[in-house]
């Protein structure tokens, strides 16, 4: 039987329970710490356990860099190479990679896309 969890990733006690997989869109950068909630996410997994993290909001994408203080929350801004190193040092083996949608109306979304992060916790 699967079962699946959508919750607060700061606020969760999971108590010990391991997963296969982990998942957040448009949301991590939203946490008070990304670096606390990418090792939480780490020690949450099976070894071989994959997370699978999409975001629109990252520093190459010009157009999504004023959604913070439109909105007046705090969002971590990061590059590319700067949410690979935060997925390393949370001690992923990690691959990043652009989805774009060659159909949306909105030239980001065709030209820089989602930056798609996946973090595998190394079968050790």
């Amino acid at each position: 039987t699967e079962k699946y969890h959508c919750t607060d990733i700061e606020g969760w006690n999971y108590k010990g329970q391991k997963f296969d997989y982990a998942f957040a869109m448009e949301s991590i950068y939203y946490t008070s710490s990304v670096k606390k909630a990418l090792n939480k996410i780490y020690n949450l997994l099976k070894p071989g356990g994959v997370f699978l993290c999409g975001t629109d909001y990252y520093t190459e994408n010009t157009a999504t860099k004023r959604w913070s203080s439109a909105m007046g929350i705090t969002m971590h801004l990061y590059s590319k190479k700067e949410w690979a190193e935060l997925f390393e040092n949370a001690g992923f083996d990690t691959k990043i990679r652009h989805i774009k949608d060659k159909t949306a109306k909105e030239l980001w979304k065709q030209n820089m896309g989602t930056l798609f992060i996946t973090g595998i916790k190394p079968q050790r």
